[in-house]
């Protein structure tokens, strides 16, 4: 087998509107709350950073795992910047994330995006 092949039998579907959630919104928020806590807490100068963006997009948990061929999944929320309110506003929509690969891989993890 080439390089080729393993590039090319890689998929990858990121960020696509979720219009049924697999957990409630509630516990989505809550995730994506202390995701953010964390972040701002680990690197301080996010702090600064966020405030000049428009959104944030927060994954706050992607479950990573394979044995050869390998996947993920992970749902998050969409935070718009509000004037006021800042990114304490509701969610704007909700989101999931999920990829598939093949190739040589082995182990599981739990990452965050923001």
């Amino acid at each position: 087998m080439n390089r080729r092949f393993f590039l090319s039998s890689s998929l990858a579907i990121t960020a696509i509107p979720s219009f049924a959630l697999a957990a409630d919104r509630e516990v989505i928020d809550a995730r994506v709350n202390l995701a953010l806590g964390e972040m701002w807490s680990k690197l301080p100068q996010t702090r600064q950073l966020s405030p000049k963006a428009h959104a944030m997009l927060v994954m706050p948990e992607v479950l990573k795992g394979g044995l050869i061929v390998g996947g993920a999944y992970g749902e998050g929320a969409l935070l718009l910047n509000d004037d006021v309110q800042g990114y304490e506003a509701p969610a704007a929509d909700y989101y999931s994330v999920a990829a598939a690969s093949v190739g040589f891989q082995a182990g599981v993890q739990t990452t965050s995006h923001v």
